[in-house]
Order: structure tokens, then sequence, then C-alpha cells
């Protein structure tokens, strides 16, 4: 069920963020009318590295954790019970945003006018994850263990990889969703690496392309950034980060 809503949070992401950030005890619960995706670090409940994410009344279940955060993605447009369940309990509650494009019609003529020559410019030379893995780590100081488990996504459908002449993207998918996860700019740009990125979602059956968090203020490099994703059209999603008081001080 969290997949109808969000390209992360597969197994293979999961321990992705474990590799990345220590292992968590499981806390994830699945069934019929509900699911949680939750881990245990410290005596502090997640998602594993991520927030908590959860569909349904669980309610009953998380009343005795120790829930650092949580991410309500308001996939109907209202808050879950487990919003209300965690406001009632002083968790705080702060909106976050994401760049989203619908797949069912990516609108050329929403992207932004500088960016049409750029990605009319790019050449897709290959989709091999060892390419982008070659580029990705000269400029990032990572594991193997994590590139590895990246390849794994790629090989079982979860995961696509967009490469140019110099510059790569990697894109986290399922059956609904997919994700903007990382990318290397050799010096032609990242335009032709996203615009490609979106419409292999679109090929591949996805509905909705998630391009990740949106910062408006404070950082002027992420808002760089978010400036940069509003480029491809879209909208701008909301989402509700909630934590306890004392974990925002």
């Amino acid at each position: 069920m969290i997949k109808h809503f969000t390209a992360l949070y597969s197994p293979l992401d999961i321990a992705y963020n474990q590799v990345m950030s220590g292992p968590y005890k499981d806390l994830s619960v699945k069934a019929d009318d509900f699911e949680i995706i939750a881990g245990e670090k410290n005596g502090k409940v997640s998602g594993f590295w991520r927030p908590m994410v959860a569909i349904g009344d669980v309610r009953g279940i998380i009343e005795d954790w120790d829930i650092e955060s949580y991410l309500d993605y308001l996939p109907l447009g209202n808050i879950s019970s487990t919003t209300k369940y965690l406001l009632a309990r002083g968790y705080k509650a702060t909106a976050v945003y994401a760049c989203v494009i619908n797949l069912k019609c990516p609108q050329w003529s929403e992207v932004r006018k500088s960016y049409k020559s750029l990605i009319n410019n790019f050449k897709v030379i290959s989709d091999d994850f060892q390419i982008y893995k070659e580029r990705h780590i000269l400029n990032h100081d990572r594991t193997n263990a994590t590139y590895e488990i990246q390849r794994k996504m790629a090989e079982n459908e979860q995961a696509y990889v967009v490469n140019g002449e110099s510059s790569s993207g990697l894109f986290y998918r399922n059956a609904d969703w997919s994700y903007y996860a990382s990318a290397v700019d050799g010096g032609e740009g990242l335009h032709g690496v996203i615009w490609n990125g979106i419409l292999r979602a679109e090929k591949f059956g996805c509905l909705y392309m998630d391009l990740g968090d949106l910062i408006f203020s404070g950082d002027l490099k992420l808002k760089e950034i978010s400036f940069f994703k509003t480029g491809f059209g879209g909208h701008i999603k909301t989402r509700l980060l909630l934590k306890r008081k004392d974990f925002n001080e």
C-alpha cells in the first residue's frame, strides 16, 4: 500500500539506508487494511533513517513507540489518523514540499524555456549502472556496498539509470511512482538527464515522478536546486513531517 504514494521504502531502499546509517530493529507491520514501515535504533523509531510512514489506523500498534519522525504523504488530501494521534500527543507538524510531475501528461510546454535547448542537445548513451557508479564515486564518499544495493535495485526493476555523454542520473521506481534519487553532472548539465528520466518513467507505466524536496528559504544552494527542479513543470505537493517537540530543540 505504501508504494501507491512513494517509490521509497522498498526493501532494497531500506537496506541501502541501513548501510548508510547503521542497523535498525524492524518494527514494520503489514495487514490487509494497514501498513507501517518503521525501524528502531537507540530506542527511537523512524523509517530506517527516513521518517516512519504508515497507512490505515495503526494507533493501537504505535502507542508505546518513541517516534522520532513520521511523514504523512496526505495521499487523499486529508491528514491521516496517525497524524491526528501524534498531534494530540504534542508532536509538531511542519509542511514539507516536493515537485511532482503527473506522468499521464508530462507537458513539454511547462518546461522552462531556457532548459529546452539543453534537453534537445542531450544524448542518452546508455542505461548501464556501472557508468553511473564510476562517475558518481569520483564525487561522493560512499562505500561500495551502497552501490551494490543500488545495482540490485536496477537489476530488479526498482531503479533505472540515464547516462549522457558525461552526466548520469539514478531514479527509483515502483508500479506507481518514480523518484529522482541522485545524479552527477560531468559538465553537460542535468536537464537532459532528468527530462529523459521523466520520459523513461512514463514508459515504465509509472503515474508520477517525484523530483524531491523543495526549499523556499534559507540555504542558497538548496534554494537554487529547488528552483532547478521546478523548471520541469508539474506541481508542488505538500506533505506533513511530524516530530516530537523535544526532537526539534
